[in-house]
């Protein structure tokens, strides 16, 4: 065993017993294993918050599974294994939320999280790629022990109220998403198209919705609704799938380019909540050479006759709540009759540029629903990891839909990058 390896064992050793009390001061702190670069991560404050920050931390590792990034999955491991030593630490203390027998059977569930996370991050390190496997396997059987122990919590996928959680399904008091059940098993999607994919053809995709089981997902407690991202994030458009008349769902879509796009599925289903299921498809053809994704500096965007500027409450950073302010003029004059989709003033999506994460924030609610919005529209945000994404802003005037344009870097901290101004 490597000198580094066996530091990191003893550190998480230590942690279990050197962890502050839940309700102190969140502050971001040095992962476990500090000898090289490692996505940091936050104290919790309870075990339930605790958790959700491990679920997210998880999610992204199976990302990172699937690309087969031995940075990112060493990265995303080691904070798995930090965010484990530091729920263990919460069950230990005196006023643990559970009873003695149940804090001492999740606390050794946890202590394998902990274990597994740590040999996949030896594995990463290594450059091993059977054992990233064969640890990757052990540490989802781990997550999925603890999910078991667990009590039942839901949490807005959106991540408005943070990583604040509740006992039972519902919507999300703030921006009134579905909530969603904290959870690693998964939904799937399935797209069949009528006709090969062709560039600038239309194409109905059959869509085969299934549960955790395998089994077929009928009943939606919301709409399928798919926001569509080119690979280089040059394109992107929206697509709502249609109830056909045998029951099945179908989507209409054109392809603008060839190349690889993701289709980001969002979806509700009673119990389970807020769903997102991304699915990567391939149009034949030359793919566009992409361009370089460069954060935005002049924070203004020209949409034919109007102008559109944004800007934020500071740097943008991993896990911390950020607020985006857009302001939305015509011919020099501010449009103050923006309508509405339902009651939101607008939409926001933000994909990462590795195109593993997805943001959908809806506009904040400013007074009367029924009333037409603007020229003022404010998104609440969150995003889970640090990077480089496009947004797209959406308003909808006099009939059309605004799409509207930026690049915006999030930082693990708050001391470097380029702010967005005016």
């Amino acid at each position: 065993m490597s000198v580094r390896s066996s530091s990191l064992r003893l550190a998480v050793v230590v942690a279990l017993f050197a962890l502050p009390a839940a309700g102190q001061e969140l502050k971001p702190t040095k992962p476990l294993d500090a000898g090289h670069g490692h996505v940091s991560v936050r104290n919790a404050a309870s075990f339930d918050e605790g958790w959700v920050e491990l679920h997210d931390a998880y999610r992204a590792l199976e990302a990172s599974i699937g690309d087969v990034s031995a940075f990112d999955i060493s990265s995303e491991s080691n904070a798995i294994a930090t965010l484990g030593a530091r729920l263990g630490g919460i069950l230990q203390q005196k006023d643990s939320p559970f009873p003695k027998r149940r804090s001492e059977e999740l606390g050794l569930a946890i202590q394998n999280v902990v274990a597994n996370a740590i040999a996949l991050h030896i594995a990463a390190d290594e450059g091993e790629l059977q054992r990233v496997d064969y640890a990757f396997s052990r540490l989802r059987e781990s997550v999925d022990e603890t999910r078991l122990l667990a009590p039942a919590a839901f949490t807005c996928p959106r991540r408005c109220e943070g990583a604040k959680t509740y006992r039972e399904p519902g919507a999300c008091p703030r921006c009134g998403a579905s909530l969603k059940a904290v959870t690693t098993a998964k939904f799937a999607v399935a797209l069949t198209p009528d006709q090969p994919l062709a560039a600038g053809v239309e194409r109905t995709l059959a869509v085969a919705i299934t549960d955790p089981t395998g089994a077929p997902v009928t009943a939606l407690d919301r709409p399928l609704e798919v926001a569509v991202a080119s690979s280089d994030l040059a394109s992107f458009f929206l697509a709502r799938a249609e109830r056909r008349e045998d029951g099945s769902l179908a989507l209409r879509v054109r392809f603008p380019s060839p190349g690889k796009y993701v289709l980001f599925h969002e979806f509700g289903v009673r119990d389970a909540g807020a769903q997102l299921v991304p699915v990567p498809v391939v149009v034949p053809g030359a793919a566009p050479v992409p361009a370089s994704l460069v954060p935005d500096v002049r924070m203004v965007a020209t949409v034919g006759e109007y102008a559109v500027s944004v800007r934020t409450d500071g740097p943008l950073v991993m896990g911390a709540p950020a607020r985006f302010t857009y302001s939305v003029s015509r011919a020099g004059s501010p449009v103050a009759d923006l309508e509405r989709d339902g009651s939101a003033a607008g939409h926001l999506y933000l994909v990462s540029e590795n195109l593993r994460h997805f943001v959908h924030a809806v506009a904040r609610d400013s007074g009367d629903v029924n009333a037409p919005a603007g020229p003022t529209v404010e998104f609440d945000a969150r995003f889970e990891r640090p990077g480089r994404y496009r947004a797209w802003a959406l308003f909808r005037h006099a009939g059309e839909t605004l799409e509207v344009p930026f690049t915006f870097a999030v930082t693990e901290d708050r001391a470097p990058a380029v702010a967005p101004r005016r």
